[in-house]
């Protein structure tokens, strides 16, 4: 089998009426909130806590220098303002800088949100679904209900996790290309690879884990694919199979790792204001997660004594969580979207 044929999606069946008819459903569905959420964040300015308290902010400060900066800024939210990875809100500095407008500070979720459609639909066709079925997979990432409530805030947990799902794509689409073959590399995948990964750990701090953690999955599934399949010399290949996920890496780091360099340089930690410490051994200087963040501060008090994967349950489906609700949180958004005012 060629690497192409390995790599190739499988040939759609044709599709019953009705299941027609809700698949095009649900895309006019995902299209009409995608168009909306733009229109509500040029009229609607972000009122959201931590929007106000570092992102937005963030992104002001270097609009009025016209470049990203350390800011120096005598308040409790500089660690947040220059040690968090500022990818996300440097796109923000972008569509304000090139529209001359601020309306768009907080629709930075849905620049990236099109990466997350387009893994979510590839992923579903890549184990089997049709095309029609994969349409819905993607469009069905727009109706997450962390996406919709998060949609026009400058929060950036909805475009961290849409530049997560398109790492995922990515290595799997990798992975599939080497596992049944285990000679074939798709090299035109390792600029995409790489820049996924880098987005991730642009996006949000955890992203710094999330991304090298990819990559070695990617690179011991290439090896298990070269020990199973391949036919050639296999020395070479793990050669070949290095250099491939070295590559995609180098790309990571020139795409996202300027924020942890500067922190390194600046602050003393490439996760600044949170150091390392190893089995006892303090590797960069910092503080805690726990001091830096304030997990259990920042948890709802309801949330604090139940168990994690329900937390993580709640939050995803935003329940509970007024005006953020499932059903509530579009209405709450555009019943409001007549506030044109601007802070």
């Amino acid at each position: 089998m060629t690497g192409v044929q390995t790599c190739a999606l499988p040939i759609s069946p044709p599709q019953p009426r009705l299941a027609s008819t809700l698949s095009k459903a649900v895309l006019l569905l995902a299209g009409a909130t995608f168009a909306t959420a733009w229109v509500v964040c040029w009229f609607r300015p972000d009122t959201s806590g931590d929007g106000n308290l570092y992102h937005i902010p963030t992104m002001h400060f270097w609009a009025r220098e016209g470049r990203v900066h350390w800011i120096d800024w005598p308040s409790g939210c500089g660690p947040f303002m220059n040690g968090y990875p500022g990818g996300v809100e440097l796109t923000g500095l972008i569509m304000a800088m090139a529209l001359h407008t601020s309306n768009f500070a907080n629709a930075v979720n849905l620049v990236f949100l099109p990466l997350g459609v387009l893994a979510s639909a590839y992923l579903a066709r890549a184990v089997g679904a049709s095309t029609m079925w994969s349409a819905v997979a993607g469009a069905a990432w727009v109706l997450i209900p962390m996406n919709i409530a998060q949609a026009t805030t400058s929060y950036v947990d909805s475009a961290y996790a849409s530049c997560v799902a398109a790492l995922l794509a990515l290595a799997f689409y990798t992975v599939s290309c080497v596992a049944e073959d285990g000679e074939f590399f798709p090299w035109r995948a390792v600029g995409p690879l790489g820049a996924a990964a880098g987005l991730a750990a642009a996006a949000k701090g955890t992203g710094a884990a999330a991304a090298p953690i990819a990559l070695a999955v990617v690179s011991a599934c290439l090896l298990v694919g070269i020990v199973r399949h391949g036919r050639g010399h296999r020395g070479r290949l793990v050669l070949i199979a290095n250099g491939f996920v070295i590559s995609a890496a180098a790309v990571a780091v020139l795409v996202g790792g300027y924020w942890y360099i500067r922190n390194y340089v600046i602050g003393g930690s490439p996760l600044y204001p949170v150091g390392l410490t190893i089995a006892g051994y303090k590797v960069f200087p910092g503080s805690t997660l726990e001091e830096a963040v304030g997990i259990t501060g920042s948890t709802a008090p309801a949330l604090r004594a139940l168990p994690a994967y329900w937390r993580v349950l709640i939050h995803w489906a935003q329940m509970g969580i007024p005006p953020h609700t499932v059903w509530g949180c579009w209405p709450n958004k555009i019943g409001r979207a007549s506030c044109r005012e601007r802070v």
